[in-house]
């Protein structure tokens, strides 16, 4: 067991004597049908060898009143050990059997690299690269330390021994990694990102892994082979070689052969030559996923059989296999990161070793990994999403993300996943010629349910699913939650149940009968049905004490468990937690540690002055060399950043430019983006700054109207210049359904004078609106403005503060009626007011691109006659001429279907804009309480010798409340409050 060597503690033993722990370990203890990992501390000399603490009562549920029924004796177990489930080779053949099982692997091993000493090449398939007409792709090769460069030059000499690689001149060029393994060797890579990013992808997919683990049943002899560097078996187009050109320093230039490792279509291409070689008359007894073969049998003569196909098949490809890696005769097999036998599959112990060891997590990125090491067994464990949810919490990131804080409840949750690792269940193999069986249950908190099937008269389990119920989930009734159960299971095991073969479904609640019964079922309750008519199943109840494990699954909730380090003993000293340590400083000091005490290993890192350096390849410089820059401590880096951006001197430069200011002089890993993260919140950038993403705001949606003057919208433009009828103002008023303007001038811009105009030129002619869209005028924000809008019973809407047309449609309008004066008053600029009936007209009877009708039209149901002429009769037609409109409008019962027209037409025009106006628009939403920048708008103030150019463009601000998702109140550091649309807001 590995002893790890943090959280110490100080005990003090029955004389007094305080005794320091060496470190702790996780140590499963088995016990009333129980298995727990216990946290064990480990001390040099204390007796007992084994004392069990008040965390030992708590995971086993015992009382104090046991100890008195309980007999200790001393122990003579010398050490712990663990439990080694290999099974040794061949023990459970006969000795006739052995001897034929020998023959057969003699006969394998004629055809293994090691006996061979060359690599095959097959015949049956070739390796192409379709770059189509990219031109060649030349790149900058890697500088290597002395180290990698004699590594990477035995690695070429051991190529060239292999027939692999060959001299040439190509005007292609890949540069070559060489990277460590664990064992010692080094492995050989072309960096072929460049010459991938040109190449046609290869569309033949590779097989499911849950698909061959799903197969792999009464495995009673499994075999399994290794195809050696199977890569370099498969011959390369000799068009194509060019394009795998690598330099070698002091030895030139080569090409690959045969296919290398690293191209993107590698892969497929191993895969397909498997599969023609293993053709369906091999299926579920002989299983490839590129280069591993896997052979399993019920019977030992069925086993001798398939090996010896097998062993034809791949002597006729001309491949050879890796002996060594390759196994036979096999009881139980590891296969794909599980272990396999006669009874199905069950986790690999070495795996679940190496999660048992993981230390406790200290940062976000290994509690994505631990997270990441468990769901490859998530199918044994019964309850693991809901397990792992609090560890889930902790991976978040982000700019809100909270800080990174190892809780009680993360603590449960990984203990609780090393325990449901130790005692992990062997999960049958499914048969696909029985029936299955679906139990599902439902909590408040989840939804839990198991796959099963009798197989040899007994009931055994394939498979394990577990969800948590999101907060909108939660709220369903128990019957729905019922209902999402099932659902839920059946589409996450379609592959075993959507063959058209009938199973069961056991729950303990009349879920789908409920459903099944239910007449009219619409919106969620109506896919659901949809959802479940694809399959074929007999429900019958079971009661909740029988469905346990369903049960089980979805009634588990994550609550904190109590700190045992609470209750202190006497004699033993509490513990304190400390924060954890900061993960760069450790990975500074380990650096520089192995670099002081082993240099060699450390080859891109020097120690000067006790200071840290690492050569950098520095392309900026005349000479496009390697220099040696100095590895800032990580309580260094923040204050570099400050005083290279944040400077007068420095003048706040972008992160592009402070970015190449500092690493001229520095380095350090993760260095741009920890430059990025402080420049994009440094509040001088962020007042004086324009953002250089897309304005927030996607467009919204328009007040739904289906007739004239349901719903208008108001504007006042002026001052202008006063006319000789001492008007100064303009009121535009437009219909958003019509599209229909009428334009009135103004002395005074007063609330008195603008109720008039509404009521005796639009309430009393069209009729009241429904609603009334308008800006934050004062005008329109008086009390005596508002008390006439009440007394019609006509609620209002303000848009925000400032350009906003998606809201208030008017304000496209007035541009219109601006240009239109302007063409038309020429000099005499005191006469606009002369013109306003002339724009009114011209504007409602032109057709408008939304509706596809004139707004006079829409209004009076006929066109307006502009001409005297067109009621003069013709010579053919002795009735009146009238505009085709008037006779598509004769009879008034067309005006509902006008107005559905409009309707839709006006919606389709929406779609349009919105696409349009969302291409250079960003999807932005804020929440209560969050710190916004909005734009500060203000006016020069020549007097006051102040310039706007010269002002903060941007205001601090924190958002009050959330009015739709476009608009937001804000407040402002003086406390001064306002509604911003989200397009002049900021984050």
């Amino acid at each position: 067991m590995q002893i790890f060597k943090s959280d110490l503690i100080t005990v003090s033993t029955a004389n007094n004597q305080k005794v320091n722990s060496l470190g702790y370990f996780d140590l499963p203890i088995h016990f009333n049908n129980q298995t727990h990992l216990i946290k064990a501390y480990v001390f040099p000399e204390i007796f007992p060898s084994l004392i069990l603490g008040i965390d030992f009562w708590r995971k086993f549920n015992l009382l104090p009143s046991v100890l008195s029924s309980l007999n200790f004796t001393e122990s003579k177990c010398s050490a712990i050990e663990t439990k080694d489930t290999k099974v040794l080779p061949y023990e459970h053949l006969t000795p006739n059997q052995k001897n034929i099982a020998n023959d057969i692997i003699q006969r394998f091993k004629t055809i293994s690299f090691e006996e061979k000493g060359i690599l095959g090449c097959t015949h049956l398939i070739t390796y192409k690269i379709d770059t189509g007409d990219s031109l060649p792709i030349k790149q900058r090769c890697y500088r290597l330390s002395p180290e990698k460069q004699k590594a990477l030059i035995n690695e070429v000499d051991k190529m060239l021994r292999w027939n692999v690689i060959e001299q040439c001149e190509s005007p292609w060029l890949s540069p070559v990694l060489i990277t460590p393994k664990k064992n010692g060797e080094w492995r050989f890579c072309v960096d072929s990102r460049k010459l991938n990013s040109v190449t046609r992808r290869d569309a033949y997919s590779l097989p499911l892994i849950s698909e061959i683990l799903d197969n792999l049943r009464n495995a009673k002899y499994l075999s399994s082979i290794d195809i050696a560097k199977a890569f370099w078996e498969i011959p390369l187009n000799p068009a194509d070689k060019d394009k795998t050109a690598f330099y070698v320093p002091g030895r030139g230039m080569f090409r690959f052969k045969v296919m290398p490792f690293g191209l993107s279509n590698s892969p497929a291409t191993l895969q397909r030559l498997m599969d023609m070689l293993f053709t369906p008359e091999f299926e579920n007894k002989v299983f490839c996923y590129l280069d591993d073969i896997v052979i399993i049998s019920e019977t030992f003569d069925e086993h001798i059989s398939l090996l010896m196909k097998v062993h034809e098949k791949l002597s006729y490809a001309n491949l050879t296999i890796n002996f060594e890696k390759s196994q036979f005769f096999r009881k139980e097999l590891k296969y794909l990161g599980f272990l396999v036998d006669e009874y199905g599959l069950s986790a690999d112990p070495d795996k679940i070793k190496a999660i048992l060891e993981y230390p406790v997590p200290i940062c976000r990125k290994e509690v994505r990994r631990f997270i990441g090491t468990c769901s490859w067994f998530r199918r044994f464990i019964t309850n693991f999403s809901t397990i792992a949810s609090p560890l889930n919490q902790l991976t978040s990131s982000g700019k809100n993300a909270p800080k990174f804080l190892w809780n009680s409840q993360a603590a449960a949750a990984f203990q609780k996943l090393k325990e449901a690792l130790v005692t992990a269940p062997v999960l049958a193999c499914p048969n696909f010629e029985l029936p299955f069986s679906v139990h599902c249950d439902a909590s408040n908190y989840g939804i839990g349910a198991i796959l099963t099937q009798h197989q040899d008269n007994k009931e055994v389990v394939i498979a394990y699913m577990s969800k948590a119920l999101n907060k909108n989930q939660q709220n369903y009734s128990t019957t729905e939650r019922e209902t999402l159960a099932v659902i839920t299971a059946l589409e996450h095991w379609r592959c075993y149940l959507d063959n058209g073969k009938e199973f069961t479904i056991y729950t303990d609640h009349a879920a789908l009968k409920w459903l099944q019964n239910l007449s009219n079922p619409s919106g969620r309750l109506a896919r659901w049905t949809l959802r479940l008519s694809c399959f074929n199943f007999v429900l019958k109840n079971k009661k909740g004490k029988d469905n346990v494990v369903p049960d089980l699954l979805s009634r588990h909730k994550n609550q904190e468990r109590p700190d045992t380090r609470e209750i202190s003993p006497q004699g033993v000293h509490p513990i304190t937690i400390e924060e954890p340590p900061d993960r760069k400083l450790e990975h500074y000091n380990k650096i520089f540690l192995g670099c002081s005490n082993n240099p060699d290993s450390y080859p891109n890192y020097t120690i000067r002055d006790n200071k840290l350096y690492r050569c950098i390849h520095s392309p900026d410089r005349l000479n496009d060399d390697f220099v040696w820059k100095e590895v800032l401590l990580p309580q260094d880096r923040h204050a570099i950043i400050e005083v290279n951006h944040g400077s007068p001197s420095e003048l706040h430069l972008g992160i592009f430019k402070t970015f190449k200011k500092i690493s001229l002089k520095c380095y350090w890993p993760g260095m741009f983006k920890d430059i990025a993260n402080l420049i994009s919140t440094c509040e001088t950038c962020l007042t004086y700054k324009h953002p250089n993403h897309s304005p927030y705001g996607l467009m919204g949606k328009p007040k739904l109207c289906s007739r004239p003057f349901q719903t208008i919208s108001l504007d006042l433009m002026g001052p202008l210049p006063m006319t000789r009828r001492r008007n100064q103002y303009i009121l535009v008023i437009n219909c958003n359904f019509t599209k229909y303007t009428m334009i009135f001038p103004l002395k005074r811009a007063t609330s008195a004078n603008i109720i008039n105009v509404l009521e005796n030129s639009v309430f009393l002619v069209h009729g009241i609106p429904q609603t009334i869209i308008m800006d934050n005028a004062v005008q329109f924000q008086s009390r005596e403005f508002h008390s006439f809008l009440n007394s019609y019973n006509v609620p209002f809407i303000f848009h925000t503060a400032l350009y906003c047309p998606q809201v208030n449609p008017t304000e496209k309008f007035n541009s219109t009626i601006i240009t239109a004066l302007a063409s038309l008053v020429g000099d005499d600029h005191r006469s606009w007011d002369n013109h306003l009936t002339i724009i009114q007209y011209a504007m409602n009877s032109a057709t408008n691109v939304a509706t596809g009708f004139t707004p006079n039209f829409l209004v009076f149901g006929r066109e307006t006659i502009p001409c005297g002429s067109f009621y003069t009769p013709t010579q053919n037609l002795e009735e009146l001429i009238f505009m085709p409109r008037d006779i598509y409008a004769s009879n008034a019962g067309l005006l509902s279907s006008i107005f559905h027209k409009v309707q839709t037409k006006l919606h389709i025009a929406h779609a349009k804009n919105s696409a349009r106006y969302d291409l250079r628009r960003a999807f932005k939403e804020f929440n209560v309480g969050d710190t916004v920048w909005r734009k500060n708008h203000v006016l020069s103030n020549a007097g006051a010798y102040f310039n706007a150019k010269l002002a903060p463009k941007f205001i601090k601000c924190k958002v009050i409340a959330k009015l739709s998702p476009l608009v937001y109140v804000l407040e402002d550091p003086n406390g001064v409050r306002g509604k911003w649309h989200i397009k002049d807001v900021k984050s």
